[in-house]
């Protein structure tokens, strides 16, 4: 599996159409777009961003390897939630 079937999967998964993922993240709607039909490949930050919003391990969004899901850390979570607004 892709990358990019890995983020749509993940994205489904949590219940996000790519316009709400975009509005959550900040990320515009194209880009996610791009990255899920494969146009375009993420920057490290975009990456970052998805899986702390969507909770999923970004060593298996990467490779594939190992378990989708991470454990929710409200201190990460705080402060990314921080950094978007700003």
């Amino acid at each position: 599996m892709s990358f990019a079937a890995r983020l749509k999967q993940a994205r489904k998964s949590r219940g996000y159409t790519q316009e709400e993922l975009s509005n959550i993240t900040c990320i515009p709607c194209n880009i996610i777009s791009n990255i899920e039909s494969e146009k375009i490949k993420p920057q490290e930050t975009i990456i970052k961003i998805i899986c702390k919003i969507l909770q999923i391990n970004e060593h298996w969004l990467i490779t594939g390897y190992g378990n989708m899901d991470t454990i929710p850390n409200s201190e990460d979570n705080s402060y990314l939630l921080s950094v978007l607004h700003n």
